[in-house]
């Protein structure tokens, strides 16, 4: 996000959308791990649970990676093991984050169009250009959509990657054989930290004076998805 000081309105944006993306991605998992939170628990205690697991919601490598490379990640949620609860309720806790914040980008972008947003912006503009703050010349409203919407897009997308500490890690763990030598990738990769180390090389530093690697993988994937909602 530093890259965006340069436009006041673009880094609010980018941080707003962090922040809300941090909010619903973690009351989404503490949704899923207990469903009826919703409806059993009375007003007070159902806002104070919330309030306990959304304060724990930032991670502070996740935290960084977003200062300095545009988008980052929420704190990975804390499941026990799994033979306890069942892989099936853990896989939809560890989806569940990236799912909300991938319709929080649907909406923001969505919302961005119905603003009178250009349709072109994607044709123009890359994710890692608009992590960055580089958006074309918009209006306040749109500009305010569409860096929301990019910021949750990103985040969904990221959360997917299969390494450690991201939910696409625990997953890819959750399911991999239990052979010695997985058993010390996930060691080193989760419990050393080495999966952070290689998040945060690969989303800091630029390739060939280009945008760095794994915001390139993302916009892979996310340019087209931010074509298609912004032409909607």
């Amino acid at each position: 996000m530093p890259y965006a000081l340069r436009s006041p309105a673009a880094f609010v944006a980018l941080l707003a959308g962090f922040v809300l993306g941090l909010v619903v991605h973690v009351a989404a998992q503490r949704v899923a791990v207990r469903p009826r939170l919703r409806t059993a628990a009375p007003g007070a205690r159902r806002r104070l649970a919330l309030r306990r697991a959304l304060s724990g919601a930032v991670d502070p490598f996740g935290a960084i990676a977003a200062a300095l490379g545009g988008t980052g990640w929420a704190r990975r949620p804390g499941l026990g093991p799994r033979r306890r609860r069942g892989w099936q309720r853990d896989d939809l806790v560890l989806l569940a984050g990236p799912a909300a914040n991938l319709a929080v980008a649907a909406a923001a972008l969505l919302l961005y169009r119905a603003a009178g947003g250009d349709p072109r912006v994607a044709s123009v503009a890359s994710l890692p250009d608009l992590l960055h703050g580089q958006a074309p010349g918009l209006s306040l409203l749109p500009l305010a959509l569409l860096l929301v919407g990019v910021q949750n897009l990103a985040m969904g997308l990221l959360a997917l990657v299969p390494m450690p500490p991201l939910d696409g890690g625990q997953l890819l763990f959750a399911h991999a054989p239990r052979s010695a030598g997985w058993q010390r990738a996930e060691y080193y990769l989760a419990e050393h930290n080495w999966g952070v180390a290689v998040l945060l090389v690969l989303l800091l530093l630029p390739i060939a004076g280009e945008a760095p690697l794994l915001l390139v993988l993302l916009d892979l994937v996310g340019g087209p998805l931010l074509a298609v909602l912004t032409r909607a």
